[in-house]
């Protein structure tokens, strides 16, 4: 199977994940404000602890001797915590969008049971020995960003009740949907492909990225059954 028709499969696989879906998504499909409040806290905790798993793979790709995976990952934990927002890592920019839109300090909250269990499994995952499903799991992770981002924007504008939303939160998800998320995935795609010249290859960047999208559905669901309880 060649690279190309290989990571078409790769998104057919995010186009069928429910969590992924704006209509499907457990959390959005109970739209009770302490519910999504929950959430949205719950989604800024993941985000402080994305440069992490990102440099575990790094760290990986390193040791390989994968110059241009370790190079773009480096990149892409750069950016996160805040080479292209003048030095603003994105999880407090979001947590500025949280206060802004709906008065939350998000960055003062713990992660709930749910997300803990959540970090726990995609810091393993991130740590696997096999280097291509390490490689494979962080791909995972900027590609699901996108649709991901879209399901909170959805999210954010039903909290919003109609209300023009706040101007930190427009700018965060502006680029993040249209520049820095869309640029990650490309560009590790891209620099990944080369890694790919066998089936076992690619079977081993697939069971990574397939653990972390069973991880982050399971994740959803738990959040949309924690919050229930709120």
């Amino acid at each position: 199977m060649e690279t190309s028709v290989f990571f078409q499969a790769i998104q057919a696989l995010v186009a069928a994940m429910a969590f992924l879906k704006v209509k499907t998504n457990p959390v959005a499909m109970s739209k009770e404000k302490a519910r999504l409040e929950h959430v949205l806290v719950q989604y800024q905790v993941f985000t402080r602890y994305v440069a992490l798993m990102l440099n575990y793979a790094l760290q990986t790709a390193m040791r390989r001797g994968w110059q241009g995976v370790a190079a773009e990952l480096a990149r892409n934990i750069g950016q996160e915590l805040g080479s292209d927002s003048a030095g603003v890592a994105h999880h407090i920019l979001l947590a500025k969008a949280w206060r802004a839109e709906f008065g939350f300090d998000a960055p003062w909250q713990r992660a709930s049971p749910a997300t803990e269990r959540f970090l726990a499994r995609m810091m393993k995952e991130l740590r696997s020995q096999n280097a291509l499903r390490t490689v494979g799991a962080a791909y995972a992770l900027e590609d699901t960003a996108v649709p991901e981002l879209k399901v909170m924007l959805h999210l954010v504008r039903y909290l919003a009740r109609g209300r023009p939303l706040a101007t930190e939160t427009i700018w965060f998800f502006n680029l993040h949907l249209k520049v820095w998320e869309p640029s990650h995935e490309a560009e590790l795609r891209q620099a990944a492909t080369p890694l790919l010249k066998s089936k076992r290859d690619r079977a081993a960047f697939q069971r990574g990225f397939v653990r972390v999208m069973a991880i982050m559905d399971e994740w959803w669901l738990a959040l949309a059954e924690e919050a229930a309880s709120q």
